[in-house]
């Protein structure tokens, strides 16, 4: 196996509009919900091989403006599609 890709064009919900207008914020989804989601999973990836490496997309919207997904590591993939 190449790697693992836990999610395929992950999209923001909310509930409320104070919600709304945080998720709607380019980077936001990212960084509050998708790099602690994706740390965790790939902790889980390691655990049970060392040298897997994992696929990873931004938010649907509007993330893909402003991209930025936490620490960087050598077994991410960034995998997206202009």
């Amino acid at each position: 196996m190449i790697g693992y890709d836990p999610f395929n064009e992950p999209m923001p919900s909310w509930n409320g509009l104070l919600d709304l207008l945080k998720t709607i914020y380019p980077g936001n989804y990212d960084n509050e919900k998708l790099t602690p989601l994706y740390s965790q999973v790939f902790e889980r990836y390691q655990k049970q091989d060392k040298g897997s490496i994992m696929f990873f997309e931004p938010g649907q919207f509007p993330d893909e403006i402003g991209f930025n997904i936490g620490k960087y590591n050598p077994n991410f993939v960034f995998n997206v599609g202009f």
